[in-house]
């Protein structure tokens, strides 16, 4: 890779969005081949139902329910068995991390949660409160309250390689799909043996229950064949652009695309919000440097009038930039704290500690700002207290003078004291 020609990596990526696109496309379904598929489904149903009205004949539509049920029940069995007898073998890196959003099967769990609570609420509408419509229902929201935690913890960070590697690594994962086997196959037996045995009297009722189960077989190859092979596709167009209009660098193209398949480490996942939070550090050096010499010139007792006005306007422009490097920090430490939730040698490699090193002495920065800032105000809150006359409204240096002693104003204090202090004064004054 090192040694191509820019014409040479050009080729190679396109070459790449072209085995990805023809890997992801194996079957040969394309958009086109899906919407004739779906027009010849429905004109096939169409012609069941009329040539059944002709003849004057009544459709079963529970015997069609329940035949749906079984087939689509088997459908789900095949799409579970398939990736453990025939695996897709990718490389797979323990130390890449991605996002929880990208690595989550929730193409699946929306379709099969969906397809659920259809056939529940089916059952429901045919009176049938048997125990398929408890054990559907509670599928469905199992599956979609599912998709609904991973929508919550979208942004958290994962183990990458998920999207590519669904077979369970563990015997609990395992044990998790052979009960969903057995479920789905005792259903299908259950819920359609009957009608199955008397296959010659249902056969416009089979029919349309396959009908049925081809529209869910298409609208899950649609949705499959355009969600992953989309996303990639159209990050690799996106690094070509960059590649050829931007100018970004054979290498940084290289990671990116290595980031789009498998996932990042640690620093490019976080790299975007840790240049931002450095941006901000890097603004807080001249308020360090601007800080220390007012603590300096407060020491050596140049305190005056001028001084505390020209401090009050100073805090109030860059007291924002402190706020905002604070933030910035707290979303590194949040992102941080994510990828010690992984379970692997991320949060023991040497990217890691060293990124724990940066962010702390960062923080470390933002807190002796954040002393500095609360240093001078104190030493400001003491000359005002000192030297202002509450009934000049002005600086005084007389520290004799009797207006100083004074009982404040309610105006004076209605504008800079708590209401609790207004009402102390208002009850004093009464008295």
């Amino acid at each position: 890779m090192k040694n191509m020609t820019e014409s040479e990596f050009l080729s190679f990526l396109y070459a790449e969005k072209e085995r990805l696109h023809t890997n992801f496309s194996k079957p040969g379904w394309n958009n086109w081949v899906i919407g004739g598929a779906f027009i010849a489904l429905l004109i096939y149903l169409f012609n069941i139902i009329t040539t059944t009205t002709t003849q004057n004949l009544v459709l079963n539509y529970e015997a069609v329910l329940m035949l749906f049920i079984s087939l689509l029940c088997g459908a789900i069995i095949v799409i579970m068995v398939y990736p453990l007898l025939l695996p897709k073998m990718e490389i797979y890196y323990t130390n890449r991390i991605s996002t929880l959003r990208d690595e989550s099967p929730i193409f699946e769990l929306v379709l099969s949660g969906l397809s659920f609570l259809i056939i529940t609420t089916l059952l429901i509408i045919n009176r049938n409160y048997s125990w398929m419509l408890y054990v559907f229902g509670f599928a469905s929201f199992i599956r979609l309250s599912g998709v609904c935690i991973i929508l919550c913890n979208r942004n958290k960070l994962v183990s990458s390689g998920a999207k590519y590697n669904f077979i369970p690594t563990n015997w609990k994962g395992l044990v998790w799909i052979i009960i969903y086997l057995v479920l789905y196959l005792s259903i299908a037996i259950y819920s359609s043996w009957s009608y199955f045995r008397e296959f010659h009297l249902y056969l416009n009722e089979v029919q349309i229950a396959a009908v049925l189960l081809g529209f869910w077989v298409l609208i899950y190859i649609f949705f499959k064949t355009n969600s992953i092979t989309n996303k990639m596709l159209n990050g690799i167009d996106s690094i070509i652009d960059r590649y050829v209009y931007s100018g970004i660098s054979q290498q940084d193209a290289m990671e990116e695309l290595m980031y789009l398949r498998y996932g990042g480490n640690v620093y490019q996942i976080i790299n975007n919000d840790l240049s931002l939070f450095f941006k901000a550090l890097n603004r807080l050096e001249y308020i360090n440097a601007q800080l220390d010499i007012t603590i300096k010139t407060i020491d050596e007792g140049k305190l005056n009038p001028q001084f505390y006005y020209e401090w009050l306007i100073y805090r109030k422009n860059e007291q924002p930039k402190l706020i905002d490097a604070i933030s910035k920090g707290e979303k590194i430490i949040k992102k941080l704290d994510n990828i010690n939730n992984i379970p692997n040698n991320v949060k023991h490699s040497d990217d890691f500690k060293s990124l724990i090193t940066l962010t702390e002495s960062g923080l470390n920065k933002i807190r002796a700002t954040k002393d500095k800032f609360k240093i001078i105000s104190e030493r400001f809150a003491m000359f005002r207290e000192t030297y202002y006359c509450r009934k000049s409204n002005s600086f005084c240096d007389n520290l004799e003078c009797k207006k100083r002693n004074d009982k404040m104003s309610i105006k004076y204090a209605l504008k800079t004291f708590p209401l609790k202090y207004v009402l102390y004064l208002i009850v004093f004054r009464l008295r």
